[in-house]
């Protein structure tokens, strides 16, 4: 949850590095015999993008529906037990 705490900005600033380098790295493994390097780099800073869209994106939507749930069960927690009672 700490994770999920940080924002948008930071996620991405930790994320980014990570994925690039690591996507440039599989294309270059997978793919230099047929391809030059600058474009095995290039290809990993596209698909690099996208994972780190793709990473940040599925943790904003994990924090929203836990929000959501907790919001809800502690609305039914509410009803189930109304102050002053």
């Amino acid at each position: 949850m700490w994770w999920e705490d940080l924002s948008v900005v930071v996620q991405i600033a930790v994320v980014a590095p990570i994925c690039i380098i690591g996507m440039s790295l599989i294309h270059i493994w997978l793919f230099v015999p047929n391809i030059s390097v600058g474009r095995a780099i290039g290809y990993g800073f596209f698909w690099g993008g996208m994972l780190t869209f793709a990473l940040v994106g599925a943790t904003r939507a994990e924090r929203a529906r836990r929000l959501h749930a907790q919001a809800a069960a502690a609305k039914a927690n509410d009803k189930r037990n109304p102050p002053g009672s």
